[in-house]
């Protein structure tokens, strides 16, 4: 809905992935172009030492915001950008994450989407990609479950939540782009 509204006023978006998450990545671009008011373009990098700066040995965790912050020290022009990672990432307070949005550039992991079920895991990455960019455009949590801006404090929340946002968040979204 949002995606449709405000055609001539989408942002550029740079999904930045490991060769191993090719097909997750386009997905993911797929799921936010539809959605969203972004038009992605997928690349494919080798992000071992962004991964290796920010990883913490103890926890056997990349911390999120350190990763997004060393990547984005890397990151030129003014693109939203969202990168892609098979390592399971945390933030400070919490034991896990799916993904944090922080800036103009956010971080998805796939380490506790993945699923023996490709149609649900890929629905997954869809949904954390989406409510990541949902975030770099200024969205903030919604309280409808069904929402794709909803928090996800568990993988079942993932599991219940849509892929779009609601018409709350949609017309929230539109407002701001129309600024």
């Amino acid at each position: 809905m949002a995606a449709q509204s405000a055609v001539g006023l989408r942002r550029r978006l740079r999904i930045v992935a490991v060769e191993e998450l090719k097909s997750e990545a386009v997905e993911g671009a797929d799921a936010a172009r539809a959605a969203l008011p972004v038009d992605p373009v997928v690349v494919y990098a080798d992000l071992s030492e962004h991964v290796s700066r920010s990883s913490n040995k103890i926890r056997g965790q990349v911390n999120a915001v350190r990763f997004i912050e060393h990547f984005g020290s890397h990151a030129d022009g003014d693109d939203l950008v969202l990168l892609m990672i098979t390592e399971d990432i945390y933030i400070d307070g919490f034991n896990f994450c799916f993904g944090l949005a922080y800036g103009r550039c956010a971080v998805v992991s796939v380490h506790r989407l993945r699923s023996s079920d490709r149609q649900l895991y890929i629905s997954r990455v869809r949904k954390e990609v989406v409510h990541e960019v949902g975030h770099l455009l200024g969205l903030r949590h919604c309280r409808d479950p069904s929402c794709v801006m909803y928090f996800s404090n568990s993988i079942e929340d993932t599991d219940r939540k849509g892929e779009e946002l609601c018409q709350r968040c949609a017309l929230t979204l539109q407002k701001s782009v129309m600024r």
